[in-house]
């Protein structure tokens, strides 16, 4: 199937690429350091993710929603919190969704939603040395914010159920 206005703007093998892909994201690096903790600032690590991040690893907030489209394109100052950091440093008090955490760059940015348990992503640095995508940090993110889709960043994709891994790496 081709997708009509795509035609003859990107290469063929782009186009084949999507057609297996069910959902297709990117990530990038964002670390900010908070203020709001009594008794000194604690450093956060985090990501820049698509809206379609979620739905490409298949996961669902533990609270709240996930970024929509519209949050992406008017950068609009919210942010998930991760799981582990929602129940250390805020005993998992579910108030915390609609709250504002201020951060040393004067941003305040608006919870609305809670990462799920356990959720180490990205798993591994993306291959090579150095270059795109090289600063990801893997493992369990204090927080994500959105991203633009148009910003960039390193590319995730999710095969589709008919789709094999083979005709991935073809």
């Amino acid at each position: 199937m081709l997708v009509p206005g795509l035609v003859g703007r990107v290469p063929t093998a782009v186009l084949a690429a999507l057609m297996i892909l069910a959902g297709l994201s990117a990530i990038d690096v964002r670390e900010v350091r908070s203020i709001w903790r009594t008794g000194g600032a604690a450093r956060w690590s985090g990501l820049r993710v698509t809206p379609g991040m979620a739905a490409v690893l298949g996961i669902r907030p533990a609270l709240g929603r996930s970024f929509t489209s519209e949050d992406a394109a008017r950068n609009a100052p919210v942010m998930m919190v991760g799981y582990e950091r929602w129940k250390r440093d805020f005993g998992g008090d579910v108030s915390l969704v609609g709250r504002t955490l201020a951060f040393f760059d004067s941003k305040l940015y608006t919870v609305i939603g809670i990462l799920p348990p356990g959720l180490a992503f990205p798993v591994a640095r993306p291959p090579g040395t150095g270059g795109f995508g090289s600063g990801v940090e893997p493992g369990i993110q204090d927080f994500w914010l959105p991203m633009n889709e148009e910003a960039g960043g390193t590319m995730l994709g999710r095969l589709r159920p008919e789709a094999t891994f083979a005709e991935a790496r073809a």
